[in-house]
């Protein structure tokens, strides 16, 4: 039976450290008079805890926290020890085994032991406890225990082992070692408390029962190592070093409890039990008189298992991988018996007791309430799908069902289940389960101790503030936070007869709350908070004030305007009534002026806002309830800076080229490329990337002209431009002319040029390659003409117009002829009007008038004949009269 309860305790140290945290709440509410009660059901914690907890500072309790993850999953390993004269030899021997027990806890590669806890007592004599992690020190305790005294049989056992359970890790293993009944057996309830909250397993080793076992002292100890699960050793004293073996190899495993049965008479007894697919060792364990075992395999064969201890009073096998199946133990003993049959398995179960059914999520209840309905919620863990577990049983003390249920799977969460509402059996019973594994095998689980229904007598605990206040027309909630474990009733009043609402029926504690949806100073008053119960009546408390909000300013904090526009900045406020409203700026009150206006309701206009406007205002309202300050930020928001670049583009045929659009401002919500007035869509001519650089492909002559990028924001839009010119040749017309001029005249020789960019630069030359360059006395460049003045014969010839860019040249020709002057030669007329001397004689002495054009003559001889009209001389006859 210590096997049992070694591998039950530290079993339920890992699934205690692993348990899952369960929280539950309902809600229920109710409208009584334009009012809302509601009802949430609060938070119940199952926590063990370790006795005579203090406050701690920040860091101790961060230690503490380290210490208590490190403890997590593991347990103590107590040993109580009787320290009277008598038990010289017991010690001994335990001192010796005790060498084997700290090597296997050293072994182990899952370290099942945290700490070593010493208790040495004797009457009337209980000594503090020892707690340590250092085995050696523990060592070294055992040699200096000096074993005195004797002579009353009776010892201050139960005191020994309430410190133990105190000084102890949830889940622990404690063994003790006396040769006499319990002299301090009233403490039996109390420890029964201890043995429930701690859930350690306590094994006695007893060498002697100051001859009654019937005595109060003694049944106290068969009631604490029932209930934890624990054993009775009854040994000589020679024997106790085959305990210490035997608690030396229970501590190299794990354990799940399969059967447990204490009964009172004698005689044979059959147990059949079933061992799953998962059990990997199991272990009998069979205390009493003379006991004898034999173990029946599935298919009828009788097992002989590893013999652990054979005595007088115990024996324990163990069977290495069991067949799965219907296993039954058969065997007899004298007088009372305990029988456990535990195993190795991953497969395994935690429970608790709670008032809702699914309540996975919710925290649990180790023990339920005598007499109050409950659930049993189980998380059953280690068992793949298709395996599920199917029934649950309480089992007493005998090994007797007195109740069994159909479990239900929870909708979301795998491996958990929950019985129906039931109302928990009086006394002491293990909780177990029933299933079948995924390889279709049946099996059974106990629970690690027994559970016992708690009966509460306390009166419900109401928790209310003692005063409330409340804004005025706003909503308020009065809480009334009841503590209780007993089913009560609710009630609301104001004063002390105006019932408002219930009662009320609750079950556990609960925060119940009655809201106001709107206040109004007629709810001012205290309220009553009335809770009804078994246990008697109690109630709580509240005055709820009303109080008139203070005065707010609602204006917003920012107030953002574009650069030279009209800025409204408005001073809002929740007051009804007249108010006074000023302004301030850096400490200074503002008035009126040409810049600055306030109106009459407060707002505050600056005209043509600027950047000098910018920063803090603080607005004043002054009002029958009080002033109320108000800090407003103006913003002022200058219209974009844009900037293109470069602002002249040339370019050539089917060339690309790029325009830079550098763009500075808050708030810049577009940007925008235009040409020659109209809005540029991206394609394949165009592109514009994210930083607004635009770029043209495969430029032609359309594409010359204005490009202009424009920003906008919230002040208004700025522009620049550049304007780009296709690259061209200059041509001239015509390519060809004649100019004649009379000698003396000024020439005029015209070049028109036409088109071509860059603009191009215009030469003129005299053939063969004479280069003109500008001279005021005989060549004037005037635009694109060249005057030539005084033309003389040798002006004459032909002149080449280059106008010439990057692009290239164009050349034309022009021919300039020269002419002597105009003359003409007057003589008499013919009766027909001809004139009648044709010959211009300079032999003669016929010489022209100087100075005129005239050449008359007197002579008949005639030289040479003169074609009227050749060399720029005419003839012309004049009448007779």
């Amino acid at each position: 039976m210590l096997n049992f309860a070694l591998y039950t305790l530290l079993q339920l140290l890992k699934l205690s450290a692993d348990a899952a945290q369960l929280e539950f709440g309902t809600f229920k509410a109710a409208v009584y008079h334009g009012a809302t009660v509601s009802q949430h059901q609060s938070q119940h914690h199952f926590k063990m805890t370790i006795p005579n907890a203090n406050f701690y500072s920040r860091q101790q309790q961060q230690q503490q926290q380290q210490q208590q993850n490190n403890q997590e999953g593991m347990s103590s390993l107590t040993f109580v020890i009787d320290t009277t004269g008598s038990m010289y030899d017991d010690l001994q021997q335990v001192r010796e085994g005790y060498e084997r027990i700290f090597e296997t806890v050293a072994e182990q590669k899952d370290r099942l032991i945290y700490n070593y806890v010493l208790v040495p007592f004797h009457d009337p004599e209980v000594k503090s406890p020892i707690v340590t992690q250092d085995g050696n020190y523990l060592r070294k305790q055992l040699d200096a225990i000096d074993v005195q005294g004797g002579g009353d049989c009776p010892e201050m056992t139960l005191t020994g082992i309430k410190l133990a359970l105190q000084s102890s890790l949830p889940a622990s293993f404690i063994y003790v070692f006396t040769d006499a009944r319990a002299k301090d057996y009233h403490l039996l309830d109390e420890l029964v408390a201890l043995v429930q909250e701690k859930q350690s397993q306590i094994v006695f080793v007893m060498t002697g029962d100051c001859g009654d076992r019937t005595h109060p002292g003694y049944v106290a100890f068969e009631k604490l190592a029932s209930i934890s699960s624990g054993q009775i050793f009854h040994l000589d004293k020679a024997d106790v070093n085959k305990i210490i073996e035997y608690v030396r190899v229970s501590l190299q495993t794990r354990a799940v409890r399969i059967v447990a049965e204490d009964k009172e008479e004698s005689g044979n007894f059959e147990i059949q039990f079933p061992a799953d697919s998962h059990l990997f060792e199991m272990v009998v364990s069979v205390s009493g008189e003379r006991p004898q075992i034999k173990l029946i395999d599935p298919e009828g064969q009788v097992v002989k298992g590893r013999n652990v201890v054979q005595l007088s009073n115990v024996i324990v096998e163990a069977v290495t991988k069991p067949k799965p199946g219907i296993w039954t133990l058969k065997g007899s003993s004298f007088g009372r018996r305990s029988v456990r049959v535990t195993g190795k398995s991953n497969l395994d179960f935690k429970h608790g007791f709670s008032p809702f059914p699914d309540s996975y999520h919710s925290k649990l209840h180790n023990q339920p309430i005598s007499g109050q309905s409950t659930h049993l919620i189980v998380n059953v863990t280690g068992l793949p799908r298709p395996g599920i577990t199917t029934d649950a049983e309480f089992i007493n003390l005998r090994g007797e069902a007195i109740f069994n249920g159909r479990l239900h799977a929870h909708s979301t969460q795998f491996g958990v289940y929950y019985l129906d509402a039931f109302t928990p059996p009086e006394g002491h019973f293990y909780a177990k389960i029933i299933g079948v594994d995924e390889h279709n095998f049946k099996f059974q689980r106990l629970s690690p101790s027994t559970v016992c229904s708690r009966v509460v007598r306390q009166l419900p605990i109401v928790l209310m503030p003692k005063h409330t206040e409340v804004m005025l027309f706003h909503s308020v909630s009065l809480t009334c936070a009841v503590q209780s474990s007993i089913p009560y009733t609710v009630a609301w009043y104001k004063g002390n007869d105006e019932h408002l609402s219930g009662p009320l029926y609750f079950e556990h504690s609960e925060t119940i709350t009655w809201t106001i949806p709107t206040v109004t100073h007629s709810d001012a008053g205290y309220y009553k908070c009335s809770v009804s119960s078994q246990a008697g009546n109690v109630s709580g408390q509240t005055y709820l004030e009303i109080r008139e909000p203070p005065l707010h300013v609602s204006s917003p904090k920012v107030y953002t305007f574009p650069e030279h526009t009209p800025a409204y900045v408005d001073c809002t406020h929740d007051e009804p009534s007249m108010a006074t409203i000023t302004w301030q700026r850096r400490g200074e009150p503002l008035h009126n002026t040409d810049h600055i206006r306030i109106f009459p309701n407060g707002t505050l206009l600056i005209n043509r806002i600027s950047k000098s406007d910018e920063g803090p205002y603080v607005c004043n309202v002054l009002t029958s309830r009080g002033r109320a300050l108000a800090d407003i930020t103006v913003l002022v928001i200058q219209r974009p800076r844009v900037h293109v670049s470069p602002r002249v583009i040339d370019f050539a045929r089917n060339q690309d080229f790029t325009i830079r659009c550098d763009v500075q401002g808050q708030d810049v919500v577009a940007v925008q490329w235009y040409f020659n007035g109209r809005p540029i869509v991206p394609g394949q001519r165009f592109n514009v990337d994210s930083n607004n650089q635009l770029t043209v492909f495969r430029a032609e002559k359309q594409n010359e002209g204005r490009y202009e990028c424009r920003a906008e924001n919230a002040a208004g839009s700025t522009s620049d431009a550049a304007n780009a010119q296709l690259r061209e040749l200059p041509r001239i017309h015509p390519p060809d002319q004649n100019v004649t001029v009379s000698e003396n005249e000024t020439a005029t020789l015209e070049c028109n040029v036409h088109g071509g960019y860059p603009p191009a630069r215009l030469y003129w030359y005299k053939e063969p390659n004479e280069k003109i360059e500008a001279d005021n006395d005989k060549y004037i460049f005037d635009g694109e003409k060249l005057l030539i003045k005084q033309s003389e014969k040798s002006d004459a010839g032909n002149y080449r117009c280059v106008a010439e860019n990057e692009v290239g040249k164009s050349v034309a020709q022009r021919r300039l002829f020269v002419t002597p002057p105009i003359r003409y030669l007057w003589t008499m007329c013919d009766e027909h009007g001809r004139a009648i001397k044709t010959t211009y004689v300079p032999a003669r002495g016929d010489t022209p008038m100087i100075n005129s054009p005239m050449l008359p003559w007197d002579t008949e001889v005639i030289d040479f004949p003169i074609i009227n009209g050749s060399n720029n001389v005419f003839i012309r006859c004049l009448p007779s009269n």
